[in-house]
């Protein structure tokens, strides 16, 4: 039997995450530092800006604690009223909250049942395989695989090559899927693999040519269709 595999990209593809203003407005009040929630918002940009730059410096559980301590200063640089870093660091933690997209956990399902082996590729710091536990998908996965681990971030090839070689799949049995085509889909393309790309806002996406889903409850089907017998027959992975 053909092994076949499908990637995913986690944030925007699996999870999202919830507005962290109100709460971390809340957080910061109840603990005596309250700020206008138009500076809480500011100061999160900075710190997400911050944050997507430097992901991969939290390789382990001390550099992770260490970019956590530098994205909340830039954080509590933009309060009129911060509170201590430490402080700041639980504070800011305590108010990002993932959760799954509502198809996450029957796509998952339906991918396993049609036997494809399941990995995750994303850029994220260390605690990636803590947030999928978190969230109750982190056993749907034989390889989860994030940046800060990997010789090097999406779009570059060789993230989704580790990953495939872990797998034991060939890139031409194997499917990415992620929002992001510049990310996902140049990288996935550049390590050989299929790709489709997750367009939930329903943008039109210019000189972008790969299947589309709106939905990751599509995806099985698409999948499918793009590892159809015939289509790996004409690779010369079997017959049909």
């Amino acid at each position: 039997m053909i092994p076949t595999a499908v990637t995913l990209d986690a944030y925007g593809t699996l999870l999202h995450l919830r507005d962290p203003v109100p709460r971390l407005a809340d957080l910061l009040a109840s603990e005596g530092y309250p700020n206008p929630e138009d500076q809480v918002r500011a100061g999160l940009r900075a710190e997400i800006d911050y944050y997507r730059a430097n992901l991969d410096e939290g390789r382990d559980m001390a550099s992770l604690h260490g970019l956590r301590l530098r994205c909340a200063a830039v954080l509590a640089a933009e309060l009129g009223n911060p509170p201590p870093v430490f402080t700041m660091v639980e504070l800011l933690i305590d108010s990002l909250e993932f959760e799954l997209y509502p198809e996450t956990h029957a796509a998952l399902g339906a991918l396993s049942d049609a036997g494809h082996r399941l990995a995750v590729v994303s850029n994220w710091d260390y605690s990636l395989p803590d947030t999928l536990q978190t969230l109750g998908i982190l056993d749907r996965f034989e390889v989860v695989t994030h940046s800060a681990g990997a010789p090097c971030p999406k779009p570059e090839p060789e993230i989704f090559e580790e990953t495939l070689r872990r797998l034991k799949v060939p890139p031409e049995c194997a499917v990415h899927c992620g929002d992001m085509p510049a990310v996902d889909g140049l990288g996935a393309r550049r390590a050989g693999m299929e790709v489709v790309i997750l367009n939930r806002s329903g943008l039109q996406l210019e000189s972008w040519n790969a299947p589309t889903i709106d939905s990751l409850a599509e995806l099985p089907e698409r999948t499918t269709e793009l590892l159809s017998s015939s289509h790996l027959t004409s690779l010369g992975w079997g017959s049909p």
